[in-house]
């Protein structure tokens, strides 16, 4: 039996395989890697994989991840790369190969309106001072699209914080989408706004990647009380029916949802993850522990559940569901919600970033012109109505942008990706 290991997969800045040594069954090797670009570096082949343990390979922990290192990526034509266990220099199968895309934007988190129908009492986003529904024009989204070869799947998002089928012209913004970037577009949604069968019909036969359903509980006047606003009878009948013509549509849009856990709903949510897929076909669950905001802090501290019904609750769900999500709280959530960091001196705004920062004057604020550092790594953008870009790893006065005044947003975003590169590099080598 001689040396194995598979280059797998190059996208998305990784390379990922496996490397086996027979003489040493149950002992990892190390993979040295080398790119046509110029770079090297080695991993340590020791991560578990069930596939590889049910192949007979040793004790399965044979499996490696590359990250590749700053400066890796490189726009045009993809380098190449090579793998070979270090020592006898077996070059693993699959190698060369070429790296696969990389996604200089790891989410565009947009939204086409700036409100939403519901005041739910644990939203992180704050309602007290946001008037009136503004609404993203077509051609500000038309200008948005070109964002979409950046992005991977299902993380090109039309509502982060707000109800996008308030627009008027919801199901028209989901046509507008090439049919080739379908899959890169996502939505959340409350379903408690009344849509027409037309609309229905159409956003169920979109061809987005995914439809994110927010649902808490199947109890009317619990989901009142959690979804305030929202009427239990049209939002089940509206689920009822996207599910339907999802089931005979040619390219049917999976349904996600979306279950915060509280004191309130604790019990009742192992059936409800159960209904949802039985149903629904719901083919993605996700259960998400409380957030902490100042202007919830008061309303969320008699609802949050212990960290002992959480990890109840988690194992449970786990149990019987394997492929289920979970949301899980940070370590001194219920420190938050006890001592209300900020809560003190709050102030309501008006938008939930950018503040009262409109196309005609807001300040334009480039990295590229002034210097600012940009880590070389994809970016989180936010996308508000208007096209006002912000990115959540850097400060909002260092960058701040208007999708309509980038003349190509997609060229803009790979000079950017290339100035974090080459000044990550130049401090990596005290340059």
């Amino acid at each position: 039996m001689t040396y194995d290991g598979f280059i797998d997969s190059t996208g998305g800045g990784l390379v990922r395989g496996w490397a086996f040594d027979p003489a040493r069954a149950d002992s990892p090797v190390e993979v040295e890697l080398a790119s046509s670009a110029g770079w090297a570096g080695t991993v340590l082949a020791d991560e578990f994989r069930p596939d590889l343990k049910a192949s007979g390979l040793g004790n399965g922990r044979h499996g490696f991840t590359f990250r590749l290192p700053p400066g890796a990526w490189r726009p045009g034509a993809p380098p190449t790369v090579t793998a070979r266990i270090r020592g006898p220099g077996f070059e693993l199968h699959g190698s060369p190969a070429p790296l696969g895309e990389f996604h200089l934007i790891e989410l565009v988190a947009g939204d086409i309106v700036s409100n939403c129908n519901l005041r739910c009492p644990f939203c992180i986003t704050d309602y007290e001072n946001i008037r009136g529904l503004k609404q993203m024009p077509l051609s500000t989204f038309e200008k948005s699209l070109a964002l979409l070869p950046l992005v991977p799947d299902g993380k090109f998002w039309l509502s982060c914080m707000h109800e996008p089928t308030l627009h008027a012209e919801f199901a028209a913004f989901l046509e507008a989408i090439p049919d080739a970037h379908r899959g890169k577009v996502s939505f959340t949604t409350n379903l408690c706004r009344k849509m027409d069968e037309g609309t229905l019909a159409r956003v169920a036969h979109s061809g987005v990647h995914s439809i994110r359903v927010s649902l808490d509980s199947m109890d009317p006047v619990l989901f009142g009380q959690l979804r305030k606003g929202g009427r239990f009878e049209l939002f089940i009948e509206q689920l009822r029916r996207i599910a339907e013509l999802g089931r005979d549509s040619a390219r049917p849009v999976p349904l996600h949802i979306i279950t915060m856990a509280f004191k309130d709903n604790l019990a009742e949510i192992p059936d409800l993850v159960r209904r949802c897929h039985d149903e629904f076909g719901a083919a993605f669950h996700e259960v998400r522990f409380m957030y902490y905001a100042p202007h919830i802090a008061e309303w969320g501290e008699p609802h949050i559940l212990s960290m002992e019904q959480w990890k109840t609750l988690r194992a449970g769900l786990l149990a019987e569901w394997p492929e289920i999500a979970f949301g899980d709280p940070p370590d001194d959530i219920h420190r938050q919600f006890r001592e209300r960091p900020g809560a003190e001196h709050y102030e309501h705004t008006s938008a939930v970033f950018g503040r009262d920062a409109t196309p005609e004057n807001y300040r334009h604020a480039d990295p590229l012109t002034t210097g600012f550092p940009v880590p070389d790594e994809d970016l989180r953008l936010r996308l508000r109505w208007d096209g006002l870009l912000m990115a959540e790893q850097l400060p909002e006065p260092e960058f701040r942008a208007n999708i309509l005044d980038l003349s190509d947003p997609a060229a803009y975003f790979h000079a950017l990706r290339t100035a974090g590169a080459a000044a990550q590099g130049r401090a990596a080598t005290g340059v």
